[in-house]
């Protein structure tokens, strides 16, 4: 009983304030149908029922509509039943994690991270299936596999797509757990819900695509700090759903005003501190030079140089990284690294496009910060955009992905590439894979301009294309 006390807690809905930090209008969560039915089960088989919700939510999410980020952005393909206990018994971490490596003992946001190793999530798919297995045919405590009580960070965040995706992920896993529309309906949605929201909402909005092009240069630290911000809330909610004074509260049915808020307050000023950093940032339109506390191994070891200084380097004085040292900062610019001129091999490309854009699969090249709804247009035959443009992955196979994954070319109808080309020309947003396409016909010579490679792009702008006197 504690345990579901810490979670409603942990999900308790109100009313936010971020310019003054505070909550106001508090109220316990209704639960969902489904959520109700995981409780009424025996104790013995609640977690397993409640990690079979979670699943189910999850798979259910992401075929359910092609044009929307809340199905193309959810990216957990199991949830384990580690992970589920402890969200089941309101295991959370009330510290901020030292490292995003290995395992951890309590439930933090690093659970719901973006699962995109096939390998790592099939063998966990297996562990799980051995367990019930066991369970299953009642083998004695001594024939069976020692229980696993860590959850395993399997997840893995490399930019700010996947930020978004880590985001929508538990924004799934609420809608699993309460009655979301009954809430919104009661003018008394879940906090933390609406913190994720809030983050969805800036990372995929107008000024947010429209500073990340304005800046122009690589800032691999983004998703980390804007996860480190976020995981300020976490420890804030988690703080008030773990203390014991609010567990009292709402055990013994007392008044909801004698909950101590300190915790949601600490949430709220969290979220209301990342909202205000990057509202000055979009006003000023120079890049987040911001260093996250810890930074994973995997970003780390980035090409780039995780240093904030490198960015400031990268962005200049008022752009002299661009312009030269002549009217820039000498004090940033001495520092930046300049790559050695490699003299070209006689009978070399006469473009700079790396070897690696010739040779990976992928039928598109699509311009960056760009919604997946933005890519395609309305198709009667759906295709998986992850799969279909480079520079993107599509993490499950073709028979787990709700959206047909295209190969080649010739798998696309002739109305379906015009449906594209059309697209593409009209909107100026993406173009077709040269190498991929060279050895097919295209359906329309009006076409031929969308034929590009990394560097080249496609060889006329949109408005050309749109003008009638244009080819």
């Amino acid at each position: 009983m504690a345990g579901q006390a810490k979670l409603q807690l942990f999900l308790i809905g109100g009313t936010i304030n971020t310019d003054s930090s505070t909550v106001s209008n508090l109220s316990y969560p209704a639960l969902s149908t489904s959520m109700n039915g995981v409780l009424a089960t025996a104790r013995a088989a609640r977690t397993s029922s409640f990690t079979d919700l979670l699943n189910t939510a999850f798979y259910t999410a992401a075929g359910a509509d092609p044009t929307s980020i809340y199905s193309t952005q959810v990216s957990i393909q199991v949830m384990q039943a580690t992970a589920a206990a402890s969200l089941l018994a309101g295991n959370f971490s009330k510290t901020r994690a030292q490292d995003y490596n290995n395992e951890s003992s309590t439930l933090d946001m690093s659970a719901f991270l973006p699962q995109m190793s096939p390998k790592v999530v099939e063998s966990i798919i297996a562990a799980e299936r051995m367990a019930r297995n066991e369970s299953m045919m009642e083998l004695t405590d001594l024939q069976k596999a020692k229980p696993k009580t860590v959850i395993a960070r399997i997840g893995t965040m490399t930019d700010v797509d996947m930020f978004s995706s880590l985001c929508i992920n538990f924004l799934t896993c609420i809608s699993a757990i309460v009655d979301v529309e009954g809430m919104n309906n009661a003018g008394t949605p879940s906090i933390f819900r609406q913190i994720l929201q809030g983050y969805v909402n800036m990372v995929n909005g107008k000024d947010w695509r429209h500073w990340a092009t304005s800046v122009g240069v690589p800032m691999p630290n983004l998703p980390w700090t804007l996860y480190q911000f976020m995981e300020g809330s976490w420890v804030g909610l988690a703080d008030f759903a773990l203390n014991a004074t609010n567990v009292n509260v709402f055990m013994g049915n007392q008044p909801i005003t004698a909950l101590d808020t300190s915790g949601l307050q600490q949430a709220t000023r969290a979220y209301a501190a990342c909202k205000s950093h990057f509202e000055k940032l979009f006003a000023l339109a120079v890049p987040c030079t911001m260093v996250p506390r810890i930074i994973p191994a995997s970003v780390r070891d980035a090409p780039l140089a995780i240093t904030g200084q490198s960015v400031i380097n990268a962005a200049g004085a008022g752009g002299s990284a661009k312009r030269g040292n002549g009217g820039g900062s000498t004090a940033q610019s001495t520092e930046t690294t300049v790559a050695p001129v490699v003299k070209k091999r006689r009978g070399a490309r006469s473009d700079s496009e790396p070897k690696s854009s010739r040779t990976e699969k992928g039928l598109f090249f699509v311009k960056p910060n760009l919604s997946p709804t933005e890519i395609f247009p309305r198709l009667e035959e759906k295709l998986c955009v992850h799969f279909a443009c480079k520079g993107k992955e599509c993490t499950r196979s073709d028979d787990q992905c709700a959206y047909k994954h295209v190969k080649t070319p010739s798998q696309l109808k002739p109305e379906v590439i015009r449906a594209i080309g059309d697209h593409f020309m009209r909107t100026g947003n993406g173009w077709f894979n040269k190498h991929q396409w060279k050895a097919m016909d295209l359906p329309d010579a009006k076409y031929q301009c969308l034929l590009g490679d990394a560097r080249t792009g496609m060889q006329c702008t949109a408005a050309e294309c749109a003008s009638p006197s244009s080819g």
